[in-house]
């Protein structure tokens, strides 16, 4: 082989073993600024949406009933509790205050003006607060359901409609909410409203569980001079059917129970009743079971 082929060849290598190492640096470095190219559909961490952030403001969001009557609705956030707003719409003692689940409505009851007053927050700001509807009626016992689509409260009309009522409140447009339906209730259990007394008979602690598919109510048989105990009902908001009516299982039948109320745990597989007077004491269901004939109780007494 002659030189002029063994330099042809010396060349012909030189020339491979760059284009190599070019190839090697541009595997390495895949752009000029040493960077790694983002993919469009790469994983990147969310904005915070306008849902979000009204979440966040609101999950802190509180309500109690203030003035010389406690007819006045006082809001404010738990972290600062100094900026408060006053809300009127109540002329007596208010009962009761519930929010929705996002605190995005309110609602509260005052039974001796008897007027439910529903609010709304089209804002993240808890100091905007807009009356949406005012509901005539008796009521000491309210609760939204989880899903925010009803309404459930306790009537004290004492009619054989039924005292507690299912309000659909889905629309946006509160003219057109709707009474669902009237759920009634057996008058052994609410007493007899001729005997004149409104604190007889009426609905105590309503509650939904933790998905919504459960609503328990108490009812305390407040009649004078009768002390055997009232009950707590179960319904299924499917049909809203009765599941069960729960008795107290260790109550001395010569006390004077007064108040029930009630509240399922947060997975919904027990229901705690606390029955409040003389004597008061626990009791802890367990509604696990699909069959309601085989929840069971474990009544536990007060420590004194």
């Amino acid at each position: 082989m002659n030189s002029s082929k063994l330099l042809s060849l010396s060349l012909l290598l030189v020339t491979l073993a760059a284009i190599s190492n070019d190839v090697f640096a541009m595997r390495k470095k895949p752009n000029s600024g040493g960077r790694r190219k983002v993919r469009p559909n790469s994983h990147r961490r969310p904005s915070r949406t306008r849902s979000t952030r009204r979440k966040s403001n609101m999950r802190n969001i509180r309500a109690v009933a203030e003035g010389a009557e406690g007819n006045v609705i006082k809001v404010f956030d738990a972290n600062a509790p100094q900026n408060a707003k006053l809300y009127y719409g109540h002329s007596k003692r208010i009962d009761q205050i519930v929010f929705n689940r996002d605190k995005t409505r309110m609602a509260a009851c005052a039974n001796e003006d008897e007027k439910i007053i529903i609010w709304d927050s089209s804002d993240t700001d808890y100091h905007k607060w807009r009356q949406l509807k005012t509901i005539v009626g008796h009521t000491i016992s309210m609760a939204f359901s989880p899903c925010g689509k009803y309404l459930v409260y306790g009537s004290g009309d004492g009619t054989d409609e039924g005292p507690i009522v299912i309000l659909d409140i889905s629309n946006p447009d509160p003219k057109k909410w709707y009474e669902l339906k009237k759920i009634r209730v057996n008058r052994e259990y609410i007493g007899d409203y001729r005997l004149g007394d409104l604190g007889f008979g009426y609905i105590y602690s309503l509650m939904f569980n933790h998905d919504g598919t459960k609503l328990a109510f108490a009812l305390p048989k407040n009649v004078p001079h009768d002390y055997t105990p009232g009950v707590v009902q179960v319904l299924d908001t499917s049909s809203w059917k009765l599941l069960r009516t729960l008795r107290p299982s260790c109550i001395d039948r010569d006390g004077d129970p007064r108040s029930y109320p009630v509240k399922f745990s947060n997975d919904g597989r027990k229901l705690v009743v606390e029955v409040i007077g003389d004597p008061s004491y626990t009791e802890t269901w367990n509604i696990s079971s699909r069959n309601p004939k085989n929840w069971t109780s474990d009544c536990e007494r007060f420590k004194e």
